[in-house]
């Protein structure tokens, strides 16, 4: 049984949380704002990707993977169910090729859907005439 003054103490504690601005908001019909330094979703910018494979070698799990699929084509692939979101594969590229975005919603029923895939088109040297 409580006594008389944890009654008051608690009692008075909740009379404040009453007035006090709620620590949660109504998801999904409002969102917190993202810092500038989360690590999001990993997204592909294909035009400036020169199929260098270092990110591919970098990523701790293996969740991004290069294939050949013709000659100058490539198809690059995120599964983001084996991404830890480290930024690896963002600091290795020289190109800004790929970039942690803000995105954050990321669920699936099943696993396949957590896989994006993208064709990249390997860019030819251009030699230069002396």
């Amino acid at each position: 049984m409580l006594s008389m003054k944890e009654y008051l103490t608690a009692s008075k504690e909740a009379i404040t949380n009453l007035f006090r601005k709620p620590n949660t908001v109504m998801f999904p019909s409002e969102h917190v704002p993202i810092y500038h330094t989360f690590r999001g979703k990993p997204i592909l910018i294909p035009e400036n990707c020169t199929v260098c494979l270092k990110c591919e070698r970098v990523c701790p799990t293996g969740a991004i993977t290069i294939n050949k699929q013709s000659e100058s084509d490539f198809q690059f692939g995120i599964d983001l169910g084996k991404c830890c979101y480290c930024k690896e594969c963002e600091d290795i590229c020289r190109f800004h090729a790929i970039a942690l975005s803000d995105q954050w919603m990321t669920s699936a029923l099943k696993k396949e859907e957590l896989k994006t895939v993208d064709v990249v088109r390997k860019k030819k040297k251009i030699k230069k005439e002396v």
